[in-house]
């Protein structure tokens, strides 16, 4: 099978020479794997919501007590 073989050199290519989130989403939706698609949407709201949590949580009460808007 041509077809089966040129996907397992996409993927081994993407594995080999490094990837991102976003690579690996490309990929997910160029070969139809709905799972990794969806996996990879998962992993980007998780980290998303860490980055809430640590990040900008903290400075937005900082900021609320600053300016006294009565956010505690």
């Amino acid at each position: 099978m041509p077809g089966l073989k040129h996907i397992r050199c996409d993927v081994a290519d993407t594995i080999l020479t490094g990837f991102g989130l976003g690579h690996l989403l490309k990929y997910g939706r160029e070969l139809s794997a709905m799972d990794q698609v969806i996996g990879v949407m998962v992993v980007i709201v998780v980290i998303g919501l860490i980055a809430d949590k640590i990040l900008f949580s903290p400075w937005e009460r900082f900021l609320h007590r600053r300016w006294g808007t009565g956010l505690e």
